[in-house]
């Protein structure tokens, strides 16, 4: 094992130079650029791997991220997952993941965290109840561990990192009315989600900007199910106005909307036009290719991490100031959506 020792004694420099460099202290030491460019030449071409153990018990400080996640079964989950191991690239800690799925593994998670002594928690879909959220946060409370969180129960944590899901649904409201448009419909997920309800807000206040009023019946819910949304659907194809468009709040569901419409014996887009939502491999593999909103999940795992990371150096007050912030969407046309028949 190569040691901090090895590194002076072969250029030559004191440990205390050597260590300075390695731990991004030379600067304030007045040990040149030169200086710090060589030691660490020779510490990657050495092998050096600094012991993250020994400088916890040193520094009194934790390297160690947690990471408790609801979403890995997810496509859109493991991206943000990817993301948040994307922001610790060329940091000194590492991340534990936990995935849970209820209040139980939830509070067993942060039992874990609290043992490994976690420095601070990024939560990724997680929603409990309001009497367990008040519990988790008296717990990390009591130990000062930090936690920011990305579609979670709102008020889980005063800091959250989001897509901009209205955005999204103005994109494709705009979209909708840019191809002629008027008569579009929604099919949410599950209305106890914030996704969903964020998804469907969108819609309702896009279409005001739009100059376009909702049409009767035309908010429908799939409950992210495959058979509820085919509900959904067929009830809107067979009203007695049906629309020429929908909007639905997931990939998955606007696949089975199309695939309704396709039995129903109509045309997509040429009688109804789809867009969904998150961008998922499936939208490229579904036929038509589908048109759906881009939601920055890489960025969003990237920018928790980096916002929790900075937390780190606050004071306590400091800590439990409220902030969202809210990452763009983006809209990628496909083959899904065309212009508004003319009858």
């Amino acid at each position: 094992m190569i040691k901090l020792i090895d590194i002076a004694n072969h250029l030559k420099l004191s440990r205390v130079t050597v260590s300075a460099v390695l731990n991004n202290r030379h600067a304030s030491l007045g040990i040149s650029q030169a200086t710090a460019d060589r030691v660490l030449k020779t510490a990657k071409e050495m092998g050096y791997q600094r012991n993250e153990m020994a400088m916890s018990i040193k520094t009194r400080k934790s390297f160690l991220v947690g990471c408790m996640t609801g979403a890995l079964e997810y496509e859109w989950g493991g991206r943000i997952l990817q993301g948040a191991l994307l922001g610790l690239q060329e940091k000194p800690y590492s991340l534990k993941v936990e995935s849970v799925q209820n209040a139980d593994e939830c509070d067993a998670a942060v039992q874990r965290f609290i043992g490994a002594r976690v420095a601070g928690i990024f939560a990724c879909n997680i929603n409990p109840n309001m009497d367990d959220s008040a519990k988790l946060k008296s717990q990390l409370n009591r130990y000062k561990i930090p936690l920011i969180c990305n579609n979670c129960r709102p008020g889980l944590s005063p800091l959250q990192v989001e897509a901009d899901h209205k955005e999204g649904s103005m994109l494709a409201i705009q979209y909708f009315s840019q191809l002629g448009h008027k008569k579009i419909a929604f099919i949410g997920g599950d209305t106890r989600t914030n996704t969903s309800i964020l998804r469907q807000e969108g819609f309702i206040e896009a279409l005001g900007k739009c100059g376009l009023s909702l049409g009767p019946n035309y908010l429908e819910k799939g409950f992210w199910e495959f058979a509820e949304t085919e509900k959904a659907t067929q009830r809107l194809l067979k009203a007695k106005d049906r629309p020429t468009a929908i909007l639905c709040a997931n990939d998955e569901m606007a696949v089975i909307a199309i695939r309704t419409i396709h039995r129903m014996g109509l045309r997509v887009p040429e009688d109804i036009s789809v867009i969904g939502f998150s961008n998922t491999r499936l939208s490229e593999l579904s036929d038509p290719r589908l048109t759906t909103i881009a939601l920055p999940e890489l960025e969003i795992g990237k920018q928790s991490i980096e916002r929790l990371l900075e937390l780190f150096d606050l004071e306590e007050d400091q800590k439990t100031v409220s902030q969202t912030y809210l990452l763009p969407s983006k809209l990628i046309a496909r083959d899904s959506t065309g212009p508004s028949p003319k009858s």
